[in-house]
C-alpha cells in the first residue's frame, strides 16, 4: 500500500479518485455538491481534476493520437462558435470524450499505477454490482430513480446512472481488472459476477458484448481440452439456471418491453430517433459541414445541467458526432477510434474484444459514452491494454 504515498503517483490517484466518486455517489450528493462551470454544473469534485488537466498539457506527446484529439478539440471550437449562443459551454461538452484521453497520455502506467487502479476498479465494480442485484431483487434502493419490473426482477439506476450506462461502466471495470487481476480463480469468479449483473440491468447491447466476447476468447484464446470443457459445462448448467432464474423468458419480457414502449419498435425508439436526426440535416443540409455545436444531444448526467435546449436525442454516438459537429468532425472521431484500435491491435484477450465491440455496438445504441466518468473509464481500459500488449511483446 505505499504506493499511495508516493509523491509521483498523486495526480494519477487523484483523477482516478475523482471517477470513481462520481460513479459510486448518490445523485442527491452530486446534486448538492455542484458547482457552475461556464454554464455547467458540475461535481464540485471535478475542480481537481482542472489543474489536473491544465499541468498535464505540457507533457503531452506528438504522436498520431494527440494530433487527432488536438485537432477534434479544435474544430469543437469553430463548431460551437457557429452555434452562436452559449459558445464556451457547448465547447466545454462537446470535448468531454476527448479530455481524459488528453491526460492519460501523460501519464507513463508501472507496477504502482496498475496496482492503484486495481483496487479503485475492484471496490467500484463490487460495489456497483452489489447495487444491481440487491436493487434487481427489491432488498434494497440506492438512487432516486424509478425502477421498471421486467418479469421477476426490477430494472434499476444505480448511483452510476441509469441502467443502460451501469451495464457499459461494468463491462469496463471487468476489463481493466481481467488484465490486471493475476489470480485465474478471482478472474472468473469476476466474469460470473458481471454475467449475473449485465443480465439483471436488462441491458441488451452489454449482454450481447459480453456474450460474444466470451465466445470469442474461447475461441481463439482456450485450448481445444478447455473449449469441450466449458462447452459441456453450459450444455449441462445453462437449462438448470434457465429453468431456476427463468433467463430466457427475462430476456424475451425485456424485448416486449421495449416494443411496448415504442410502439413495436424492438430498438426502444431509437430508430425513429435515428431518423429525427436525418431529417433535421435532410433540411439544413448545411449541418453535415458545420454542425449544430455541441450539447444538442444529450450525453451529460442528470447533475450536469445547463440551459442548452437538446435539439435531438438519437441514442448513437456516431449520429450525435455528425449532428454537432459535421461530417469532419465524425472523420475525425472515427480516425480517433481506428488508430485506438491499431495500436493494439492483434491482442486476442476478452478485454480486447470487449473494447471492440463496446465501440462497435455501444457506440451505436447509446450516447452516455460520450460523457468525460465513461470516456475517462474507456481509455483507462486502453492504456491498460496498452501496457499488457507492451509487456507481452517483451517477453
Amino acid at each position: 500500500m505505499m504506493y499511495y504515498f508516493k509523491r509521483r503517483n498523486l495526480s494519477f490517484i487523484l483523477a482516478v479518485l475523482i471517477v470513481f466518486f462520481i460513479l459510486c455517489l448518490p445523485n442527491s450528493i452530486k446534486t448538492a455538491f455542484a458547482f457552475d462551470f461556464f454554464g455547467i454544473s458540475l461535481v464540485i469534485l471535478s475542480i481537481i481534476f482542472i489543474p489536473l488537466f491544465l499541468w498535464s498539457i505540457h507533457s503531452v506527446r506528438l504522436n498520431k493520437l494527440n494530433l487527432f484529439c488536438s485537432a477534434f478539440v479544435v474544430f469543437t471550437l469553430f463548431t460551437s462558435i457557429v452555434a452562436e449562443n452559449y459558445i464556451l459551454s457547448r465547447f466545454f461538452i462537446g470535448i468531454q470524450f476527448i479530455y481524459p484521453f488528453i491526460f492519460l497520455s501523460t501519464i507513463k502506467l508501472d507496477d504502482d499505477k496498475i496496482a492503484i487502479l486495481r483496487d479503485f476498479s475492484m471496490i467500484t465494480f463490487f460495489f456497483i454490482s452489489f447495487q444491481v442485484i440487491l436493487a434487481s431483487l427489491g432488498i434494497m434502493k440506492f438512487n432516486s430513480v424509478n425502477n421498471t419490473l421486467i418479469g421477476e426482477y426490477e430494472r434499476v439506476a444505480t448511483t452510476a446512472g441509469a441502467a443502460t450506462f451501469t451495464a457499459p461502466v461494468l463491462l469496463v471495470l471487468y476489463a481493466i481488472l481481467n488484465l490486471i487481476v493475476k489470480s485465474f480463480k478471482i478472474r472468473v469468479a469476476l466474469l460470473l459476477l458481471l454475467f449475473v449483473s449485465v443480465f439483471l440491468t436488462g441491458t441488451r447491447s452489454a449482454l450481447i458484448i459480453l456474450v460474444i466476447a466470451s465466445l470469442l476468447t474461447a475461441l481463439i484464446v482456450f485450448s481445444f481440452k478447455y473449449q469441450m470443457l466449458i462447452t459441456f459445462t453450459l450444455l449441462v448448467l445453462f437449462p438448470v439456471l434457465n429453468q431456476r432464474f427463468k433467463i430466457m423468458e427475462t430476456i424475451e419480457k425485456r424485448n416486449q418491453n421495449a416494443m411496448d414502449y415504442s410502439k413495436g419498435d424492438i430498438t426502444s425508439g431509437r430508430e425513429e430517433r435515428w431518423m429525427v436526426v436525418f431529417d433535421k440535416i435532410k433540411s439544413n443540409p448545411e449541418i453535415l459541414l458545420t454542425g449544430i455545436g455541441g450539447g444538442n444531444t444529450p450525453y451529460f448526467n442528470r447533475f450536469k445541467d445547463t440551459e442548452i435546449n437538446i435539439v435531438a436525442s438519437p441514442h448513437n454516438a456516431y449520429l450525435s458526432f455528425l449532428f454537432e459537429h459535421g461530417i469532419v468532425g465524425l472523420l475525425m472521431f472515427l480516425l480517433i477510434l481506428y488508430q485506438l484500435v491499431r495500436s493494439l491491435w492483434p491482442f486476442y484477450n476478452i478485454s480486447m474484444f470487449i473494447f471492440l465491440f463496446i465501440i462497435v455496438v455501444n457506440f451505436n445504441t447509446e450516447l452516455i459514452i460520450r460523457g468525460a466518468s465513461f470516456s475517462a473509464l474507456f481509455f483507462m481500459l486502453y492504456f491498460v491494454l496498452k501496457y499488457k500488449r507492451n509487456e507481452l511483446k517483451k517477453m
